[in-house]
């Protein structure tokens, strides 16, 4: 079921109070009228959700993590930067690059200095780059000229929670967060994925009637609507400036949006908005598109009594070539890359960067 939300800002902003944080108070209530205690506030940290979900989590959701007993929890988390050059030959190459919070927030400063408060840089050319032999990135000696090339900074954290559930089997809740630091320039569409061991499978729901793997996926990102004086200075009018935030929710019953591999992973898609605007008349009406924030979580099953350990990897792809596939383009693994496409892919241009993946491992298991 494909759930499309609105939440105005202004009602973010006071939905929540605190009171004396001790066992059963009401420590945090949210957009939705959840009272949430402060201990369950913080058993919700720290199985992966953000303040940011916390603020729109619905009642069933909330019930099921309140009412986990966990066994143990595994997390795994970093910053990525990402490099993607588009060559003069016509070829594009990315690289990944593990930073610190620190640095990719004071790169991100530095970059967007000089921009104005709509995120309009000064109007100058792109410069174009072209190393000489032996002065490209990495020591290469025959470089290809460089036409394009743009940064990136992602945010990802896959967390694993091992709880007492089915029976005596126990049921792992494994959910993955990927946030842009810095907005994607390519918006296409992104592959988010959960891959594991051929000794878990993925629990089932019903939903209007049928039977769908059970699983939440969420796409969050900020909506601003302004207008700009229809000139060659772009000039804002100040008649219109307002901020919505938007939530995209989906589960199993939105079969095109997302695929189940047996014995390989949980795979669903998002697509990015893109920034546009029309004319009218004296104006332009712009909307930019920002804030960009997906999850995946789900839960598995042991598929037989008594293993001992499992493995789940979460990865997230970002297209940076608007080619068209199908989900039977695509597999994924517990090996490097984790994700794959078939080659009927374009050679030396390829459809998504490369593969983010953060993996967790559970072993010694004992549920019972």
């Amino acid at each position: 079921m494909l759930v499309f939300l609105l939440i105005a800002s202004i009602i973010l902003s006071i939905a929540t109070i605190s009171v004396t944080a001790i066992d059963d108070d009401v420590y945090f209530v949210n957009a939705n009228g959840i009272e949430i205690t402060f201990l369950n506030y913080q058993k919700l940290l720290s199985v992966g959700y953000t303040e940011r979900e916390i603020q729109s989590i619905s009642l069933d959701e909330y019930n099921q993590i309140a009412q986990m007993e966990i066994l143990s929890i595994e997390k795994d988390d970093y910053y990525i930067k990402t490099v993607t050059v588009e060559n003069e030959d016509g070829t594009t190459t990315t690289t990944d690059e593990i930073i610190t919070e620190e640095q990719a927030y004071a790169e991100i400063e530095a970059q967007e200095d000089g921009q104005d408060e709509y995120g309009i840089a000064p109007a100058v050319a792109p410069p174009h780059i072209e190393f000489g032999e032996g002065e490209g990135e990495g020591g290469d000696s025959n470089p290809a000229a460089i036409t394009d090339r743009t940064t990136e900074y992602k945010h990802m954290e896959v967390t694993g929670v091992f709880y007492r559930g089915q029976g005596a089997l126990g049921t792992f809740f494994v959910k993955v967060t990927l946030e842009w630091l810095k907005t994607p320039t390519m918006r296409y569409t992104d592959i988010m994925s959960i891959n594991f061991t051929d000794n878990v499978q993925i629990t089932n729901e019903y939903i209007g009637g049928g039977q769908y793997s059970a699983f939440d996926a969420r796409f969050y990102y900020d909506e601003r609507h302004y207008h700009l004086y229809n000139d060659s200075e772009n000039t804002p009018t100040n008649a219109i400036d307002e901020t919505d935030t938007f939530i995209i929710e989906f589960d199993g019953s939105n079969l095109g949006s997302y695929d189940y591999k047996e014995d390989q992973g949980l795979g669903v898609s998002f697509n990015l908005p893109s920034n546009h605007h029309t004319d009218e008349g004296l104006y332009k009406d712009c909307y930019k598109y920002s804030d960009f924030y997906m999850t995946l979580s789900a839960n598995f099953i042991p598929k037989q009594y008594g293993i001992n350990a499992a493995t789940f990897i979460g990865t997230y792809q970002h297209q940076i070539f608007p080619l068209s596939f199908g989900w039977d383009d695509i597999s994924f693994s517990l090996q490097a890359p984790y994700f794959s496409f078939s080659l009927g892919f374009i050679e030396g241009n390829p459809t998504f960067d490369g593969t983010l993946a953060a993996p967790i491992f559970f072993e010694n298991l004992y549920a019972g």
